[in-house]
């Protein structure tokens, strides 16, 4: 798979819910940590049964994490997907 790879900006981080709550020091280290991708519409970032290394946070769009849902249902922005 072949993604735009970006720095993430620890203030954008305050405006997703599961980051909100951490103190500036604490979202610089998750920023540090992370990785921003942008994904093209309709490609597959993770396949069911492969072992976690990888957390998703979606912060623009939405996902869905299971192809046997229903489309229309899924994760939106500020969720996260294992």
């Amino acid at each position: 798979m072949q993604v735009e790879r970006e720095v993430v900006d620890p203030v954008q981080l305050a405006g997703i819910e599961l980051f909100a709550g951490l103190g500036s020091e604490e979202r610089n280290l998750v920023a540090e940590l992370s990785t921003e991708i942008v994904v093209p519409p309709g490609q597959t970032i993770d396949a069911q049964h492969n072992f976690a290394y990888e957390f998703f946070v979606i912060r623009v769009g939405k996902g869905r994490g299971d192809p046997r849902r229903p489309p229309g249902g899924g994760a939106r922005p500020g969720r996260f997907l294992r």
